[in-house]
């Protein structure tokens, strides 16, 4: 539960990232902003994949619809 809560902050904190450096294109270059918010962005997919299967495998278990 904790690798997955670790996981999938670090997933959002990597969106943040990206969509901070996308949108404020001053900090930098504007054709690099891009670039690195893309690829922060993408590779912040990962950790939130992989904190929401964490998740799916050790709280779906117990829970039942009935």
């Amino acid at each position: 539960m904790t690798l997955a809560l670790v996981c999938l902050t670090a997933g959002l904190i990597g969106l943040c990232a990206g969509v901070f450096l996308i949108r404020n294109r001053e900090v930098v270059s504007a054709k690099f902003s891009v670039a690195a918010g893309v690829v922060i962005i993408v590779g912040s997919l990962v950790p939130l994949l992989i904190g929401a299967v964490v998740l799916l495998v050790t709280v779906a278990p117990g829970i039942s619809i009935s």
